[in-house]
């Protein structure tokens, strides 16, 4: 439990449920190409949940605007780490409303009808292979910036945790019910007389 208090549950749950969709993101887009995977399927679970992913950030960060419960910093954070992790994370929510728009716009260049999510998207404009290519190169490019923050806001979180040893993990995980101590409980039980 975090001495400063937690985020609460709804920023815990968004947060972590981000983190999760974020794995068949990745994973179909790596797969892609790769012998007897089939690459439309791929296709499909990458565009599908990074219109998820969007989606859930839209109401994310309205979330955090509105209601979220946000612990203080640590009193050992001074003011430039302080503006260095509230800049990552608001690039973090811009790259997370940037990259899907990216690679929607790209889909429509590419002039092809596409399934995302239940829907069939139909073709909206005429094939623009130039376009096209400039938006997947954007697309691309982004989402490496994006993986690249990804992976520095999970390591300043594990060495937060475990060199800093302060509480800026332990805030955004869920919480956790006390384990019992058994060895409290002994000679504390009901007696029955037989």
């Amino acid at each position: 439990m975090s001495k400063r208090g937690t985020f609460d549950g709804v920023s815990i749950f968004f947060h972590w449920l981000t983190a999760a969709l974020f794995v068949p993101l990745i994973a179909s887009i790596f797969l892609i190409g790769m012998p007897g995977l089939n690459s439309g399927a791929l296709l499909f679970v990458h565009r599908s949940t990074g219109v998820a992913i969007f989606a859930l950030g839209i109401v994310r960060f309205a979330w955090r605007r509105a209601a979220a419960r946000l612990p203080p910093f640590p009193g050992s954070m001074g003011r430039f780490h302080r503006a260095v992790v509230t800049g990552s994370e608001y690039l973090l929510y811009g790259l997370l409303f940037i990259q899907p728009l990216l690679g929607l716009a790209m889909m429509l260049a590419r002039g092809h009808a596409f399934e995302l999510l239940a829907w069939q998207v139909p073709a909206l404009m005429r094939p623009n292979k130039p376009l096209a290519h400039i938006l997947h190169a954007a697309h691309q490019t982004v989402g490496y910036a994006f993986l690249t923050l990804i992976f520095a806001h999970a390591t300043a979180a594990l060495i937060h945790h475990f060199i800093l040893r302060d509480d800026i993990l332990t805030a955004m995980l869920p919480p956790m019910k006390p384990r019992r101590d058994r060895r409290a409980k002994v000679g504390t039980g009901n007696v029955s007389s037989h």
